[in-house]
C-alpha cells in the first residue's frame, strides 16, 4: 500500500493471527473428510487367543513351580508397589489408545 500507511493485519496480534490459520487449516481438513467413510480398527480377528491371553487363564498349580512366580514371594514393599504403579499405568494406556485428544 502507500507509504506510511499500517495494514490492520500487521496489527492484529500474533496469537490472534495462529487462531486463524489454524482454524482455516481445521476447516480445510473436515472438507477433505466429506464423503469417506470412517476409519478404525477392524475387528475381524480369527482363530483363537493368543499365547498372551492363554497364559492369562492358565491355572496356578500348573505355573507355581516357575522362577519367575516364586521369586515374586521375596520382593521388597518397594519393588511389589512399583510393579503395581506400572501395571496401573499400562492399563490405563489401554484404555486410552483407542481415544484420540
Amino acid at each position: 500500500g502507500p507509504a506510511g500507511v499500517v495494514s490492520a493485519e500487521s496489527l492484529e496480534s500474533y496469537v490472534k493471527r495462529r487462531k486463524r490459520q489454524l482454524e482455516d487449516r481445521l476447516a480445510s481438513v473436515q472438507a477433505g473428510r466429506e464423503g469417506r467413510e470412517k476409519h478404525g480398527r477392524k475387528s475381524n480377528k480369527s482363530g483363537g487367543l493368543t499365547n498372551k491371553e492363554k497364559r492369562k487363564t492358565k491355572a496356578y498349580s500348573m505355573i507355581k513351580h516357575k522362577t519367575s512366580v516364586r521369586a515374586k514371594q521375596f520382593r521388597s514393599m518397594n519393588d511389589k508397589m512399583k510393579a503395581k504403579t506400572k501395571h496401573r499405568k499400562h492399563l490405563k494406556l489401554q484404555r486410552d489408545s483407542g481415544r484420540r485428544r
